[in-house]
Parts: structure tokens; sequence; C-alpha cells
């Protein structure tokens, strides 16, 4: 019986191609050196059983082979790239990835144009096809719009143009004065927004899938808060490009929103006792200094260390409770970042020493003015300082730099300390995440860094780590300079933040650096 050939496939076209044009190359080489080796003898230049002749030919010929290789590879590229995008839209199985239109390389020889037209060809097939075969009936439709009714789950549909095309009955979108829909959604947890994702999207992808955990709808638009999860899908140049599938938790997240305001009411209740408590050791301080043996004046160091880390765990919390409900405003003036350290410096020289640390601060005077408010980026600064603190090992240094990085000033806080592993470090801006090891080796609560992002994004900046493990962390923020944002600033009302946020774009986790 005979057996019938397997069909070639188009993913083998680009190995047999390149192997021809290969074969055809060292042929060609040969050939060109054989003539000029003829030409050599007959010319009398060179004799055929000298040494240097035959040198001279290896020479030509290595030569010769390695510049036409290179200039196949540039040559053949389009073809592999075409070959492959062909491969990958016929449902062929490879381990070459599709290639993306977007690569810079191919701007400028038309290969993105023929990438483009075989990706949208080959969805406008499918879509066609599916219209034409599956094409539900206003029965089915109004069967799934029934179904979505009565359950807890919601679907947003979106074209290329980033349209709305549909939106189940209870789905969280929100209507325009012009009738338009729009999503009314805030991807605050995760790793990346909902906007940056798409915009990876639309660079690198053609397919994607997205999902995020306690995203709440915007409590100046929605009269009853809602949390959800939501299941994105991405497929380039599809009618419906992107899907979202969203799941009410409100529920089941509900508990703990409730006990983040007990947390909240509570550490509101101790901010009083502790104040109290942080005057009479001041007083203590200034009063009885003079008289105390070095032993007492160190453990006075030591409470008034304590005193303040509690008062800064309460403030954390407060705040942490303001940004979760999105209020989280503030007051942006002009500044300098120095005078803004200054406050705290001596509370910061305090903790160091007392733990057997020491402080280098480099924030130079002459840095421009930055936009900010400054009890809040004090906050900032005694977070991730406290934290440099926790983690490092006793006698080593916490270095403090800042300097101009285009319109924002960037500060680096760094360490040479115990530093985290890859699988830690994008997570640390989460709320209340701390690793295993970090809850069995250091107290704290979790919250300070979640903070310190809210209140840097509030300033339109951005925070990011790189940390290495047993080597240490560097901790960067930038704040906007002011005369980059002056001009909003004083349209705004009273020096808000409101028009000076950026939409969050946050990057993707790289191993062990991520920034927000």
């Amino acid at each position: 019986m005979a057996v019938e050939k397997p069909k070639p496939q188009i993913k083998d076209f680009y190995r047999r191609h390149h192997s021809r044009s290969l074969a055809i190359i060292v042929l060609f080489q040969f050939v060109s050196v054989a003539v000029l080796a003829g030409a050599l003898i007959v010319s009398n230049i060179l004799a055929h059983d000298d040494p240097v002749f035959w040198a001279f030919l290896a020479l030509a010929l290595i030569v010769g082979l390695s510049v036409n290789i290179i200039a196949l590879g540039v040559v053949i590229d389009p073809v592999k790239a075409i070959t492959a995008a062909l491969s990958y839209v016929a449902g062929e199985h490879s381990s070459i990835k599709p290639p993306n239109p977007n690569a810079k390389r191919y701007d400028h020889d038309g290969t993105k144009t023929m990438l483009d037209l075989i990706y949208k060809l080959t969805y406008e097939h499918d879509n066609n096809s599916a219209r034409t075969t599956d094409a539900p009936s206003k029965a089915n439709v109004r069967t799934l719009e029934n179904a979505l009714s009565q359950s807890s789950s919601s679907m947003i549909v979106f074209d290329t143009k980033r349209t709305i095309t549909y939106a189940s009955s209870h789905a969280p979108v929100r209507a325009d004065t012009k009738g338009n829909l729009h999503l009314d959604l805030m991807f605050d947890s995760g790793d990346v927004s909902f906007e940056y994702w798409l915009a990876d999207c639309d660079k690198n992808k053609l397919d994607s899938e997205k999902i995020w955990t306690r995203v709440h709808t915007n409590p100046d638009s929605s009269a009853t808060p809602r949390i959800y999860d939501v299941a994105a899908s991405y497929s380039r140049d599809s009618e419906t490009e992107i899907v979202l599938v969203i799941q009410d938790r409100t529920e089941q997240y509900a508990p703990d929103e409730k006990d983040l305001d007990f947390i909240a009411f509570a550490a509101h209740e101790l901010r009083g006792p502790i104040t109290v408590i942080r005057g009479y050791l001041d007083v203590f301080e200034d009063e009885l200094g003079d008289e105390l043996t070095a032993e007492q004046k160190t453990l006075l160091g030591r409470l008034v260390v304590s005193s303040n880390r509690l008062s800064t765990y309460i403030n954390n919390i407060l705040n942490v409770s303001r940004y979760d409900k999105k209020h989280y405003l503030v007051e942006l003036t002009e500044q300098h970042l120095d005078d803004i350290y200054d406050t705290i410096a001596h509370d910061m020289e305090t903790r160091a020493s007392t733990l057997g640390r020491l402080l280098a601060i480099d924030i130079p005077h002459d840095l421009p003015t930055i936009a900010a408010d400054a009890n809040s980026i004090t906050e900032v600064f005694a977070n991730l300082i406290d934290n440099a603190i926790k983690y490092s090992n006793e006698g080593s240094i916490i270095e403090v730099h800042a300097k101009v990085a285009g319109d924002f000033v960037e500060v680096e806080v760094l360490d040479h300390g115990i530093g985290m592993p890859d699988n830690v470090v994008h997570n640390l801006f989460h709320k209340f995440y701390r690793s295993h090891r970090s809850r069995e080796q250091v107290a704290g609560s979790g919250i300070g860094l979640y903070l310190s992002k809210a209140v840097v994004e509030s300033h339109g900046g951005t925070i990011s780590v790189r940390s290495s493990e047993n080597k240490g962390s560097t901790f960067t923020f930038s704040l906007p300079l002011y005369s980059a944002v002056e001009e909003k600033l004083k349209a705004s009302n009273n020096g808000n933040n409101e028009d000076v946020i950026k939409t969050k774009s946050n990057w993707i986790s790289n191993h062990n650096m991520y920034r927000g």
C-alpha cells in the first residue's frame, strides 16, 4: 500500500530557501576564487607552487564567504519574517515566534506593510467566516444577555478604535453627554495598569490576556462603589479586539475594606496619645539631657526612635485609608527638596545611629525647585530610609542622592543590606505585602511602600526598585520640577494635583526591577 507523502509546511520554505541560497553563494565563491587563481597564474603575478599564492586564495575565499553570508542574512531576513507570519496564521506548530510588525528593522524595507497585511487579511477572513457560519441569532444574543443579567458577571467589548460596542446590563460603564460609553474602573491593583497593558499589546503582541483583582469603580461617578475581578483578552485587528469579562466580588472583598476602616479608626484614636508621649520625650531630652548618663541617653534615644516609628505607622495607615478611597489629593507648591528633608533630618539621623547605621545624604541645595506637598514627601523619605535601616547590616551606610533627570528631580535611597530575590521585588508596592523572610526577620506593617507609591504618583512622579539578594536595594523616586508644571498648577484650583497626575503607566516587572 502506497504511503501518502506528507504535505510540505510553510515553515519549511525558509529553511529550504536559505539552504539553496547558501549553497549557491558557496559555489559562486569557489568559482570566483578559481577564476582569481587562473588570472594570477596567467599574468605571472604568482606561481601555483608559491605558498603565498595558496595563502592569498585561502584569505580571499574566507573573506568572500564571510561577507556574502552576512549579506545573505540581511537580504533574506524579510523572507524569514514573512514565512514565519504565514506559518503562524496557517496554524502550523513552530518554536519560532511570529514576527512583530512594529519592530524597527521592518520600517524601511516594506516588510512592516506586508506583515500588517497578512495579519489583517487573516483576521478579516476569520471574522467573515465566523459571521457566515456561526452568526448568532437575535434569540441567542438575548439568551446571553439574560444569562449575564442573572449572574454577578458582566462583559464589555471594544473594537479596534477603543469604542465600547457592547456592554451587558450591569457592566461598570458610564455614558457621557453624547451617549458614548466609557469604562468606569480604576486599575490600581496588579503590576501594570489597563492603559499600559493595552499600549504594550499594540506595540508588541498579537494576542494577550491579563487578569486584575480588586478593581474599584470610580467613586466620583459611581453612587454605589463596587469591587471587581477583571479578565481581559486582546486580539489585534479583530472586530472584538478587547473583551473584558468582569466578576463582581464586592461581597467577598467588602470585609477587608471594613477591616481597613476599623484599623484607620483605631489608628486615628492612637494618634493623640502617641503625640503626647513624643512631646514628653522631647521635654525630657531638652530638660534632663545634661543630667543623664550615657546609658540613660541611649535608652531615651531608643524610646524617641520607637515612638517616632509608631507615629509613622499610624500616619501610614491613615493615609492608606485615604488613598484607597481615592481622596488622596494634595496641594503642590514650590519647594526645595533639601529643605523638605531637613525637617526630618534629625529624626533620620537618630534612627540610624541608634541602630548602628550611618547616613550619607547628598541633596544639593542648588537643585531646581520641585512641585510638592512637603508633609507627604517627608513620609516617603521616612519610609524608604526606615526600610533601608531595617534591612541593612549594623555598621553599613545608607546613601541618599538627588539629581535632575529631565523634567524631574530623581532621588535614590541605596543600602548594602540583605536585598531581595527576584520573585519578591515586583510585589513590594502591593498593600500589606511582606515576604516570608521579612516577616520573620523584621517588624513592619507592609504598607509603607504602598503609601510611598501613592504619594509619588499623586505628585505625577514614578517610583522603582532594583535589588539583588545579599547585595542591597536601591529605591528611586522622581518628583516634577516646579517649572515643568507651574502653568498647570496656576490654572488649577488652589494648586491641587488633579491636573498634574499623569495616566498611570507601570512598567512590567522584570526580574530584579520594578518600576511604578
